[in-house]
């Protein structure tokens, strides 16, 4: 696929939604994991969660959908394997995250560089949390898709009412004084 026709592609809102939904939701589940495989017990690791307070970082994301494009749209089979490349980015996003914000987390180096080659080999991304991904999408696509159209409401009223101001005479003077 042209890098063009990707863009005009997975740029488009709905594919933004499915996106951003797979993206985070990938990010959030794997955060999790990394916390349960570095915590006590559980309450430690639900106190772990709550202190770091890691999302995901929409600009980030959209700089990882571009990259995703970028290298890897005129592969032949790109369209059969761009949720694998959104969750392998989610994968080692998150893991950054996590490294670089859990002060407590000893010999991070270490445990970077294991969960690096986990996530490169594809053993990482267990049933289990294949599992819990499938069960929560639908959930995160609702939620993405009233966000994007929250905000393409508000840049169309945005849009309307700077129209609305630009056909009055007075403000067109000054604009173009």
């Amino acid at each position: 696929m042209a890098l063009d026709d990707a863009y005009n592609k997975y740029l488009q809102p709905e594919q933004l939604i499915l996106f951003l939904a797979k993206n985070e939701l990938y990010y959030q589940i794997l955060l999790s994991h990394y916390i349960s495989l570095t915590s006590f017990d559980g309450d430690d690791a639900l106190e772990k969660m709550s202190e770091l307070n890691l999302q995901v970082d929409t600009n980030t994301a959209y700089m990882v959908l571009k990259e995703i494009l970028e290298r890897f749209c005129y592969q032949e089979d790109f369209e059969k394997q761009i949720d694998e490349y959104i969750k392998i980015g989610a994968c080692f996003q998150s893991l950054a995250d996590f490294v670089h914000s859990d002060t407590e987390l000893l010999h991070n180096h270490i445990f970077k560089a294991n969960m690096s080659k986990t996530i490169e080999n594809g053993t990482f991304f267990s049933a289990y949390l294949q599992k819990k991904f499938d069960e929560e999408i639908d959930e995160s696509i609702q939620k993405w898709d009233l966000i994007i159209r929250s905000i393409v409401t508000e840049l169309k009223i945005t849009s309307e009412e700077l129209s609305f101001l630009l056909s009055k005479e007075p403000l067109k003077k000054c604009l173009n004084s």
